[in-house]
């Protein structure tokens, strides 16, 4: 294995576990949350919070930049 593999293997670990502990940290704020507010109002807020996320990623990124109108 060439150390640029093994470089990019040990990155998609680190997302995987990263996005795990993300799952994770989400399933238990739904599920806390939802004790109190009704399943729209979840719906909406978990969506909104993706959103943001994906917004994020897409800003700090520059992939905004490929983008034609």
């Amino acid at each position: 294995m060439t150390p640029e593999l093994a470089r990019e293997n040990r990155i998609g670990v680190t997302l995987m576990v990263a996005s795990m502990a993300l799952f994770i940290c989400n399933d238990s704020i739904v599920k806390h949350v939802g004790q109190t507010m009704s399943v729209p109002q979840l719906v909406f807020l978990r969506g909104l919070g993706a959103t943001s996320l994906i917004g994020a990623a897409i800003v700090l990124s520059g992939a905004w930049r490929q983008w034609r109108m």
